[in-house]
């Protein structure tokens, strides 16, 4: 998260509002990640073991991402 300049106790809506603007390449998985996580924690879902499955996948496509957005920042800074 560090190189991405999102701070610690961004909320999650604000996360996955992150993610439509910065790296929409990932918004879908992250809204995805967001939504399961506030019925978890709000809502008092149980997530299904099917439903992790789709989330640790998600949660690896989020991390690419934002892998690639880190890596491409830092060559830019480079060029400059």
């Amino acid at each position: 998260r560090s190189g991405l300049g999102i701070a610690p106790w961004l909320g999650p809506l604000a996360l996955a509002d992150f993610a439509r603007r910065r790296l929409p390449e990932a918004a879908p998985a992250t809204g995805r990640l967001v939504a399961s996580y506030l019925r978890e924690s709000f809502a008092g879902e149980r997530l299904a073991d099917e439903a992790l499955a789709h989330l640790r996948t998600d949660l690896a496509a989020v991390d690419k991402a934002a892998r690639a957005a880190i890596a491409a920042r830092r060559r830019e800074k480079r060029r400059r």
